[in-house]
């Protein structure tokens, strides 16, 4: 019994051990580039986030109780879709008194209007008097103005009444905030819920003093995401800010050309501002490309062998500022040399890889 017991130990342990080399010995499909050098274009990057085209706070222009909130952070809003709703009850009431009296205007009115035109008769054959006649015109005349101030009222009603429910008036937006529940009381004005409207997003960004004058309204940015290492977004400005923001940074804002669902409001980004004047030749390598831990900034070299397969060797580098095309390379790497610009996730050093020609 207990040489059978060795046996199935054994057993379990070669065949861990295949397993394990198997998966060893599976070959990771990789996207490979060559170094090369570009003319050095000095850049600054500055930090900020991502913010909606148009950002609309919706609030209630009456007050009372929510009774409908059919919205959640993060829905995709429709025209005339139903955002938010109270409890129309009490304005229902208004409305109808209102009505009310209304009807109760306009009778009084066509009353005091048949009275003057009898007695506007019977002063013309003689049979009334002057102060008759004046007494029924004034009569009628007040009787109009009691109309006019009815439907006035009749008029407010209903708008208040309307004003209990806000339906959406834009499509392209969604939820970014709520800031009111179900049965909550509401004032005139407070925040309901915010949305972010709009096809496209903008970045704000915080310019140093020292060089805000540099910047212009029109001028063109590249933008990247920390969430999105992959993606270049390109940009323009359009605001640069006046007033500082309290300390020595002035706000400036850039309106993202493309539209990408990735993208979010609050989303960290770096706009990249180009100098205009070229220096040295610099090597450059795309920004996807570069890693970074503990040890530092590093790439993945691709030591090629035969039949397009080779080995990722782990290659410590000392980067620069981004420039056209990415990363500039300070030392690490020479130009020629084949680096690993993508399927970087399952790559470690010594991992044998097999290079794929990526199409166009």
């Amino acid at each position: 019994m207990k040489s059978k017991i060795c046996f199935f130990a054994l057993f379990l342990l070669v065949c861990s051990c295949e397993k394990k080399q198997e998966e060893e010995e599976t070959l990771r499909y990789v996207v490979v580039e060559d170094v090369t050098s570009t003319i050095e274009v000095p850049s600054q990057y500055f930090s900020g986030f991502s913010k909606a085209e148009k950002e609309i706070e919706i609030s209630f222009r009456v007050s009372g109780q929510i009774e409908t909130l059919p919205i959640k952070v993060g829905d995709r809003i429709q025209k005339g879709q139903i955002l938010a709703k109270l409890d129309d009850h009490d304005y229902q009431l208004e409305y109808k008194e209102a009505e009310s009296k209304l009807q109760e205007a306009l009778a009084e009115k066509r009353r005091a209007s048949s009275h003057y035109k009898r007695i506007k008769i019977l002063y013309e054959s003689d049979s009334a008097s002057r102060n008759e006649l004046d007494t029924a015109r004034a009569d009628y005349e007040s009787s109009v103005a009691n109309v006019e101030k009815a439907m006035a009222t009749q008029d407010l009603a209903k708008k208040q009444l309307s004003y209990t429910t806000i339906y959406a008036d834009k499509n392209y937006c969604e939820v970014s905030e709520k800031r009111a529940e179900i049965f909550e009381n509401v004032d005139i004005g407070q925040t309901v819920a915010v949305l972010s409207c709009g096809r496209k997003y903008e970045v704000e960004i915080a310019v140093p003093e020292t060089s805000i004058a540099e910047i212009s309204v029109g001028e063109q940015m590249d933008i990247v995401f920390n969430a999105l290492p992959d993606a270049t977004f390109s940009g323009k400005v359009t605001e640069v800010g006046v007033v500082s923001d309290g300390g020595t940074a002035y706000p400036v804002t850039i309106a993202l050309d493309q539209y990408s669902p990735q993208l979010r409001a609050g989303m960290a980004a770096k706009a990249i501002i180009y100098g205009k004047e070229v220096q040295e030749p610099a090597l450059v390598v795309p920004v996807e490309a570069v890693g970074e831990d503990k040890q530092g900034h590093y790439v993945y070299l691709f030591k090629p062998d035969a039949n397009e397969e080779g080995i990722a060797v782990r290659q410590s580098v000392e980067v620069g500022d981004i420039i056209p095309g990415g990363f500039q390379i300070r030392s690490g790497l020479k130009e020629g040399d084949l680096i690993i610009v993508k399927g970087l996730r399952f790559i470690r050093d010594g991992k044998r890889v097999k290079r794929l020609e990526e199409k166009n």
